[in-house]
């Protein structure tokens, strides 16, 4: 365990919290090395598993999980490679010290300046998913002279029994491309002097708990490669995207990391040269916490509300997806558990972070778990509330790898 109480005291790795956090305040994200390494490694090795001398599978990490560039530097020295939904992710892994071939450009709906610039980086593929932009690449192509790797994203209509807002693998859903119609641009594609297609990219949402998703996902997608090794079209991979769920509660069963690989692996076997996976949540999210501070403890007639200083601002997941996050004090203090409902300060009904036993006061410490991916990544300045401080720990060590938002910071690109 990277976090743990020792001595009723709550530490990450070799680092006291309790001390951590009079040195930084809060609200602030906290995130351990040892953690990402873990599970970087189990990726690795499972992957590694079913390489042989004619297939080598890859990772591609989802950037939009967390996109802090000393994170983004770590994995870029791993030799990883990533995948990036927009321009300001791109120059994000690049300045990271990222391979341009060894990045992936996916999202619905890119601006003719970002396939630009990503063609004069030269990246390893673009994902394409609409017949629009299948036109607008090979037209700039074209244009710039250049000849780029392409893979279709394809829309499987398979059910990921995950929320709503993050399943993206339905036939109603605005990601991908219909198979039917993939079909028809890969024959195109073919006949294209400036792309050429490479790959299958697939990706049917995120926080899926089960295997079975996945795999019919990928049997959608193999029948997609036979159909197009009929027709002379040889790709070199399958990207399958990412979507592992994590254990937000302690019960869940969620399979391992090892057969969430082994389930896209074994069908996989001397199909092509090599798989993708873009894991994002399952890699990151683990390993961070939001520290916060208890300011108000608030009884009304049918609840107590503990009013603490991180809000919806900070973590959105649980007003935008209603996800419950667990929550654990810096200290454990006497006395029998109460239950609270603890909610941020923002003026919003829906910055909540939903009901806890806890032993608390005002001015108390807590910690809420599992928050690595698509905390700081969709955190906002709404009400003008300055963005978190961002810490990683390492063994005993830790490091500020980004400063918290100052009110001047706030104002500085407006005008009066």
């Amino acid at each position: 365990m990277t976090i743990a109480y020792t001595d009723n005291e709550l530490y990450m790795e070799q680092v006291l919290l309790s001390d951590l956090v009079k040195q930084v305040g809060t609200p602030t994200y906290v995130y351990s090395q040892a953690c990402l390494q873990s599970r970087l490694s189990a990726y690795m090795s499972a992957l590694e598993r079913h390489n042989t001398s004619k297939q080598t599978h890859q990772i591609r990490y989802a950037v939009k999980a967390n996109s802090n560039l000393s994170i983004l530097k770590w994995l870029a020295e791993t030799q990883i490679g990533f995948d990036v939904v927009s321009l300001g992710e791109l120059d994000r892994v690049m300045r990271a010290g990222a391979q341009a071939k060894k990045v992936v450009f996916s999202g619905v709906g890119k601006t003719q300046e970002e396939l630009k610039a990503a063609i004069l980086l030269g990246i390893g593929c673009f994902n394409i998913e609409s017949e629009s932009e299948f036109y607008q690449l090979s037209n700039l192509a074209q244009a710039l002279q250049k000849v780029i790797d392409i893979a279709f994203r394809v829309n499987p209509d398979i059910d990921p029994k995950t929320h709503p807002y993050i399943s993206t693998g339905l036939e109603d859903n605005k990601f991908g491309i219909d198979i039917p119609l993939a079909k028809t641009l890969y024959l195109e594609s073919k006949k294209n002097k400036h792309v050429n297609p490479i790959g299958i990219a697939c990706h049917i949402g995120s926080q899926i708990e089960t295997l079975t998703p996945f795999k019919d996902a990928l049997n959608r997608v193999l029948d997609l490669v036979n159909f197009l090794q009929e027709n002379q079209i040889m790709l070199q991979h399958i990207d399958m995207g990412g979507g592992l769920g994590i254990p937000y509660e302690p019960d869940s069963n969620i399979p391992s990391i090892k057969e969430y690989i082994d389930a896209l692996c074994l069908p996989f076997k001397d199909r092509l040269e090599s798989l993708f996976v873009e894991p994002g949540r399952s890699l990151i999210g683990e390993s961070g916490i939001l520290l916060t501070q208890v300011n108000i403890i608030k009884k009304k007639q049918k609840k107590t509300f503990a009013v603490i200083d991180a809000g919806m601002n900070d973590l959105l997941r649980p007003a935008l997806y209603q996800a419950k996050h667990r929550i654990c004090s810096l200290t454990v203090q006497p006395g029998i558990p109460k239950s609270y409902h603890v909610v941020g300060p923002v003026c919003e009904s829906s910055d909540q972070f939903f009901d806890h036993e806890l032993s608390i006061q005002e001015g108390d410490y807590l910690s809420i778990l599992d928050v690595g991916a698509y905390g700081m990544s969709l955190a906002s300045s709404y009400n003008s509330r300055p963005k978190p401080v961002e810490v990683l720990v390492n063994q005993k060590t830790w490091k500020i790898i980004r400063h918290r938002e100052s009110y001047e910071q706030l104002c500085q690109l407006e005008i009066i």
